[in-house]
């Protein structure tokens, strides 16, 4: 007969062990940590072939001269990395290492670039190299613009800065970028950037639409900020005064300048320096052959009580002799302001960035000048910032990611 086992009535306490948080590492990850050239500084960053490596930390990092078998000694890292992926390995972290308080990041001047502080003053852009090392040391950077015409037509006051814009995208124009007007007739030339975008009012009475190639034109109001006139210059001859500029690596140099007699006879307003020491003796010589500012700098002049800024178009080659085009830049509107003709050009600005060695180099365009732009040149990502979360990659299309497939060596 089976038996019933009866229970009384009453409360009972049970107590289950919580689930331990602790779960135990996976042991089948490779971990390599070592001198390398290049990449972030003692973080990990996950590595899937051979080709990414060098990609991210460069060639084989040089440590010293092997007298013994004289050869040049290098740095385990990378032959460990390959041996791994030669041996069937898929993935591996790699750390490098180096004393954080020796370790040097190359600067390089923008050729022709400047950059505005908030407060309104110039001075010559500048960008690092994506990570500390002396694998940076032999890059050369170059930059050209490319304009994009642009429909533009100002508003009643164009002190205003408000613009009607006729577009074929919402994309032909966004906030952050830099436009730049023409006028015919007129020295200046009118520098912007791009406030807001937004939808034109109604016009009144309401205007045909416009068709371009049979694509009908969008109507859009453009409000700009921090507008800035440029013009050339004209300085006097025989004017002494000194030069300021950045070196190869991006130090700030000071030269004694003369102007020549015949600056400036061209119809573009090129000019000629001369760049003596003081009074051309000792103990101050003329500019060293390699610390002449080289052409595309952007370098200051200031001669009596005029400041200007001169785009170098020849660097001297005995570093006794500058030519360049001296520009007059001012926040103020000049008086009278040019006239928004319908001659005037329009175009937007984007950068694009050169930069590479003898046996390799790399082009990243569609750059912006402000900081609202999406893809603004000073959003380069250097190493330690890009590589921070592996697990979460750039988000597709943005700045980062095209700075990071292939890897551009500017930050």
């Amino acid at each position: 007969m089976p038996q019933t086992v009866r229970r009384l009535p009453g409360i009972r306490f049970e107590t289950q062990a919580p689930q331990s948080p602790e779960v135990l590492p996976r042991m089948d990850v490779a971990g390599f940590v070592g001198i390398a050239a290049a990449g972030p500084l003692h973080l990990p960053v996950p590595v899937e072939d051979a080709a990414q490596f060098a990609q991210i930390f460069g060639a084989d990092a040089p440590l010293a001269w092997d007298a013994a078998r004289g050869e040049q000694a290098y740095a385990y890292l990378g032959p460990a990395v390959r041996a791994f992926f030669r041996n069937g390995g898929r993935r591996c972290w790699v750390v490098r290492v180096a004393n954080k308080k020796r370790a040097v990041r190359d600067t390089f001047p923008v050729p022709g670039v400047a950059q505005v502080s908030a407060g309104g003053e110039i001075s010559p852009a500048v960008l690092d190299a994506r990570s500390p090392g002396s694998w940076a040391d032999g890059l050369g950077v170059s930059s050209w613009l490319s304009p994009t015409p642009l429909r533009l037509q100002a508003g009643q006051d164009p002190a205003s800065l408000v613009y009607e814009a006729l577009v074929a995208s919402a994309d032909e124009v966004v906030t952050g970028d830099l436009i730049r007007i023409s006028f015919p007739g007129s020295p200046w030339t009118l520098l912007f950037t791009v406030k807001s975008v937004g939808p034109a009012p109604p016009a009144l009475p309401p205007e045909p639409q416009a068709l371009v190639d049979g694509v009908q034109l969008e109507r859009l109001e453009v409000r700009g900020e921090n507008p800035h006139w440029v013009r050339v210059a004209q300085v006097q001859p025989f004017v002494h005064g000194e030069i300021h500029y950045l070196g190869p690596r991006g130090q700030n140099r000071v030269a004694f300048a003369i102007v020549e007699e015949s600056s400036p006879p061209e119809p573009d307003g090129l000019m000629r320096l001369s760049l003596p020491g003081r009074d051309g003796s000792p103990p101050e010589p003329p500019v060293a052959p390699g610390d002449a500012p080289p052409r595309g700098a952007l370098v200051r002049g200031v001669f009596d009580d005029d400041t200007v800024w001169i785009d170098v178009a020849a660097s001297p080659n005995d570093s006794t002799t500058l030519v360049g085009t001296p520009f007059e830049v001012t926040d103020v509107a000049p008086v009278p302001p040019p006239v928004q003709a319908p001659e005037a050009l329009a175009e937007r600005l984007t950068l694009t960035l050169h930069a590479g060695d003898e046996t390799s180099a790399i082009e990243l365009g569609g750059l912006g000048f402000a900081p609202a732009h999406p893809r603004f040149l000073s959003g380069l990502p250097a190493d330690e910032k890009l590589y921070a979360h592996p697990e979460a990659p750039p988000a597709p299309g943005s700045l980062a990611a095209a700075a990071a497939q292939p890897r551009f060596p500017l930050a």
